[in-house]
């Protein structure tokens, strides 16, 4: 599972580069990543408590973190430690 908010900051370098390197980028995260839930409403509130509750973690990070918990994932994974503290289900990688 890879956020939505997450596959538009994966699709950023492609885009700069035309629409053949985007196209390529977004067959790679198909081939590797089974669903890409939206940010709706719900995630939204989810993200703004994080974000109230954890003055470190920034909107993007605590999109990811939302869309993780609307959709009940066992882990969140991140090499980002100050994620940590938002949700026990984050696992940090490296």
């Amino acid at each position: 599972m890879l956020p939505a908010s997450a596959f538009a900051e994966v699709l950023v370098g492609a885009s700069r580069l035309g629409p053949k390197a985007t196209a390529r980028t977004e067959a790679f995260v198909d081939s590797i990543v089974d669903l890409v839930p939206p940010i709706d409403r719900n995630v939204a509130k989810i993200a703004a408590a994080l974000r109230a509750a954890h003055k470190s973690i920034r909107l993007p990070d605590a999109l990811v973190i939302a869309v993780g918990r609307s959709v009940g994932a066992s882990a969140i994974v991140t090499a980002d430690a100050r994620w940590r503290a938002a949700d026990k289900r984050v696992q940090i990688l490296g």
